[in-house]
């Protein structure tokens, strides 16, 4: 079987490079880059800014059915939360740029990154601050 691919036009209202995206519901992709975006399947527009996210977003990797890993520049390790469209505070310990994501476990993701650095992450259920308090 052989398939014919064509481009639509140019979808507008991203105006950064785009480095990753991530589907968060039936009609809804993250998007990230220069900044971070909700892209609407049914529209085709993409939201305004999200805010919480300081530098470059690289990589994107969901964590629970809620929850994105986003990673980027400088080690910049935050939790999207898809329900409240709000980040957690930077999680601390990756030196570099954050370029990738890869399960090993249901409690461990590979975090790959600039110059080599790869560590791994562990999820840890914590009982002092409750899931939906990212403030």
């Amino acid at each position: 079987h052989f398939f014919k691919l064509e481009f639509s036009e140019k979808v507008e209202g991203f105006e950064e490079s785009i480095n990753s995206f991530h589907p968060i519901s039936e009609k809804e992709v993250l998007v990230g880059g220069g900044f971070i975006r909700i892209f609407n399947t049914d529209t085709k527009t993409f939201s305004e800014n999200i805010e919480g996210f300081e530098g470059y977003i690289e990589a994107l990797h969901p964590i629970s059915e809620k929850e994105m890993l986003v990673g980027g520049e400088l080690g910049e390790l935050r939790i999207f939360n898809t329900d409240t469209k709000s980040f957690s505070e930077n999680i601390e310990g990756f030196e570099r740029r954050i370029s990738s994501f890869h399960p090993i476990s249901e409690k461990e993701v590979l975090v790959g990154g600039a110059y080599g650095e790869l560590r791994i992450l562990k999820k840890h259920l914590s009982l002092d601050t409750p899931k939906e308090d990212y403030n």
